[in-house]
């Protein structure tokens, strides 16, 4: 799943002289995402939980909630495509808010008799629309005043995977550059275009450039024009009005700039399942010719994702139709490709006819969230029915019904009581076969039927603003997971805490207060209540009984090694670290890796003989010559010539230690001790160091000393007590190897392309080895080395192929061996 959504992450730079700086390394394209559905931890989809975007109300561009973003400038947007060509051009037809609009007096903010332009506005109500804002089903882009841009980010919802009412869609200008898919028609995707009775060229309306409407909202505004949709043959665009910008050929490599239009024409559904039992989409539009790539029935088609197929009741075995199985005994049809092509039938109904048991039970059966009622139009939903038995959860109905019904909507808490969801009565299932086809033994004899997935991205205008949305719901369901509080506690006691072998005990209490958002202490309760509230969870670390208790500090195995960039950090600002006029960072890099110990210590992970002589250079280099690159120094090369710098002399450093002591010796040392050790250094130590640093003569190589020597004392690079017996410390055995037999796994890490294919394959003469072409295509063996088949139950190939390059599996193979 992660490496699924982590597609799209972008690297984001602008140059400055030869330096390439990051500008925001967190930023997505959602046109290089993976739109297709993806199954969470807990065999569900992400998305679960969020409500469908064809339940969007009218006009919720200005319901409360709805969110718009300063551009600036320019009108490029950062959530949605549009043509990058547009941006600054005058001659395209903006979507311009009149002064007289409500949204606009919103986005101006006027202060002093000038708009004020803030940088993200959200509404706290609903406004009325203004002029032909009452005509629009979304906004995108918007112009406020000159140079000033808007962008409308809708609120985050989902998509069904499979609808049992699609459009036909069609992108292209002519009839012979176009493709048509499958569109939902409750939701503005796609361009108006009517047709009159007998025309061949439909005409393209907009009254803006990138104004997408809803079916519906096409079919009356054909109306006003005394026109229809066109139907479903249609694949070209003839009178374009002032939506030229919008009228361009299907772009098969570039999908984002493609416009798609609506048609009357039905449009259904296949599946097409892969070896693997991963399934890809299948659009089937009423005249099915020249169908979007990416989801036409294809070897190019490579859009494949998993699904909970269901499992044998007696093997554990998945049930799905593939080769081996002849598609399901018919169920399904064979492709070249090997895989299995199969009709769907789709299911939508009610999950609950009556009042639900408990919130369990609505939390367990219903997977599609909804909008609160609130949002909506007034009046569409009644007034609450509180659950007979439950006072938190609470039943809408819609007005018009009173009674149960696909829409009714739950209000409840989720697992963690901490959090309202709103959650729809609606099931969404696909089905493969029916109850007669012998594909399905006994007991079964039913179709196969799996939940209808669930995806952020519309997959005829999938933009930005959904890898946003799916990113941050892949984020809380991780946050949500069983495992993640005492995962992240132990992780927040080690960095936060400084423990790094936390008790069970500890991290129980830990993740507690992670789950319940709240943690008491004397009487003091810190956080929301709210999941991964991280006042409670830090008031849980540092008020913990194991973090406060000083009979600790005399377990060896308590505390932790310190990190060494807090190390740095402490020594830097323990000895009053001064800046330079022309210091602008730290330049550190973190040491390599050792062998652990049987307790855990994460920081021990970067120490090695070599970087811990380096990082005490380091300290040694910050004493004498400042924050400067000069004797492994941790500075940077800005200003270090090469050419040696004498103790004392910071004139090539970015900075150095200001820290000045008096009284005696011992003194000086004890106060740079307590500075740097907390307080932890003896006073035998005290008296060691004192007394090699009252060798010296001067006053500034004695302090430098002191500093010196203590950056050395494991008192400062850990943080528990050491208690020294004057004993040298024993070297660690040497193993022995164990006597009991043990199993080893040993990972071959092979660069180039060795997969199965590339060592085995049909041979030539093989009726099978069609299907191996079309699959590897240009990566197909006709050169190859032949083995004869011994096995019965492979019926389809008497000889296969070896690689010719791995002679040794042959003679393997040929000895009987293999």
């Amino acid at each position: 799943m992660t490496c699924h959504i982590m597609i799209g992450l972008v690297l984001t730079t602008f140059m400055t002289i030869s330096l390439s700086n990051y500008r925001d390394p967190m930023s997505l394209d959602g046109q290089s995402r993976d739109w297709f559905p993806k199954r969470d931890l807990l065999d569900g989809w992400i998305g679960d939980r969020y409500p469908l975007c064809s339940d969007l109300p009218a006009k919720h561009f200005l319901k409360s909630g709805a969110t718009y973003k300063l551009l600036g400038k320019s009108s490029q947007p950062r959530y949605h495509f549009d043509d990058p060509s547009w941006d600054g051009d005058e001659t395209i037809n903006r979507m311009t808010l009149s002064p007289s609009s409500n949204l606009y007096g919103l986005l101006c903010a006027s202060s002093g008799g000038s708009c004020t332009y803030p940088s993200v506005v959200t509404l706290t109500s609903e406004i009325n629309c203004y002029g032909f804002e009452c005509d629009l089903d979304t906004l995108r882009v918007i112009q406020v005043a000159p140079n000033v841009f808007y962008e409308y980010v809708r609120k985050p919802c989902v998509h069904l995977a499979f609808l049992d009412n699609a459009k036909t869609v069609y992108a292209g200008s002519s009839a012979n550059n176009f493709a048509r898919m499958c569109g939902n028609p409750s939701e503005p995707i796609a361009t108006t275009t009517c047709c009159t009775d007998g025309a061949t060229d439909p005409d393209l309306l907009c009254l803006y450039t990138g104004d997408f409407v809803s079916y519906n909202t096409n079919y009356e505004r054909c109306g006003s024009v005394d026109s229809n949709i066109c139907d479903g043959s249609i694949g070209s665009i003839g009178d374009c009005g002032n939506c030229c910008d919008q009228k361009r050929g299907y772009n098969s490599q570039s999908t984002e700039y493609n416009f798609f239009q609506w048609t009357n024409g039905g449009c259904s559904y296949q599946v097409k399942v892969h070896l693997d039992s991963s399934v890809a989409i299948v659009h089937v539009p009423e005249v099915p010719s020249t169908i979007v790539q990416y989801v036409r029935n294809s070897v190019k088609n490579l859009n494949y994702f998993h699904v909970p197929w269901p499992t044998d009741p007696f093997l554990g075995d998945k049930l799905f139709p593939n080769i081996d199985n002849q598609c399901g005994n018919g169920t399904c049809v064979e492709q070249e490709d090997w895989t299995c092509l199969c009709d769907i039938t789709i299911s939508n109904s009610m999950a609950f006819t009556s009042e639900p048991a408990d919130a369990d039970t609505i939390r367990n059966t219903l997977k599609i969230g909804a909008f609160e009622p609130d949002y909506f139009d007034a009046g569409l939903y009644s007034n609450a029915i509180v659950h007979s038995s439950d006072s938190t959860i609470s039943i809408f109905h819609l007005s018009s019904v009173n009674d149960y019904s696909e829409d009714t909507i739950f209000k409840l808490f989720d697992e963690f009581g901490g959090e309202t969801i709103y959650l729809k009565n609606l099931l969404s299932t696909i089905e493969i076969g029916n109850d007669v086809n012998d594909y399905y033994t006994a007991p079964l004899r039913a179709p196969l039927v799996m939940r209808n997935p669930l995806t952020f991205f519309d997959l005829v205008k999938p933009e930005t603003r959904d890898a946003y949305y799916e990113t941050e719901a892949v984020i809380d369901h991780y946050m949500h997971h069983p495992n993640a509080a005492p995962f992240i506690s132990i992780k927040l006691i080690q960095h936060i805490g400084g423990i790094a072998n936390p008790s069970p005990a500890y991290i129980n209490r830990v993740s507690n207060a992670f789950v319940s958002g709240s943690f008491v202490s004397n009487g003091i309760t810190y956080g929301s209540g709210t999941l991964s509230d991280m006042k409670a969870v830090v008031a849980a670390i540092l008020l913990d009984q194991e973090a406060t208790a000083n009979t600790l500090d005399a377990d060896p195995t308590y505390g932790s090694i310190k990190e060494p960039i807090l190390k740095v950090l402490q020594y830097l600002r323990s000895m009053e670290y001064q800046q330079n006029a022309w210091d602008r960072n730290i330049y550190y890099s973190p040491p390599g890796q050792m062998a652990q110990a049987a307790l855990f210590a994460p920081p021990a992970q970067v120490l090695t003989l070599s970087t811990t002589i380096s990082t005490l250079e380091g300290f040694f280099s910050l004493v004498r010559q400042g924050l400067t690159s000069a004797s492994g120094g941790f500075g940077s090369d800005v200003l270090h010539s090469g050419s040696s710098i004498s103790a004392g002399d910071y004139s090539d450093s970015v900075g150095y230690l200001s820290f000045s002591s008096s009284g005696t010796t011992t003194e000086q040392v004890q106060e740079i001790a307590d500075l740097l050790t907390g307080g932890r250094l003896s006073a035998d130590a005290i008296t060691a160091i004192a007394t090699r640093v009252d060798e010296e003569a001067s006053l500034d190589t004695k302090l430098r000393l002191a500093q010196q020597i203590i950056a050395t004392a494991p008192e400062f690079h850990t943080t528990n007590l050491h208690n020294r017996n004057g004993n040298a410390r024993s070297p660690t055995p040497i193993q022995e190897a164990s006597p009991d037999p043990y199993k080893a796994v040993v990972v071959l890490q092979l660069s180039g392309g060795l997969d199965s294919f590339n060592v085995l394959m049909p041979h030539t003469s093989c009726s099978s080895y069609k299907y191996y072409r079309n699959a590897r295509e240009v990566l197909a063996y006709d050169d190859m080395l032949e083995i004869d088949n011994n096995d019965p139950d492979v019926y389809d190939c008497d000889k296969f192929g070896v690689n010719k390059r791995i002679p040794i599996l042959k003679e393997i193979y040929d000895d009987g061996n293999g």
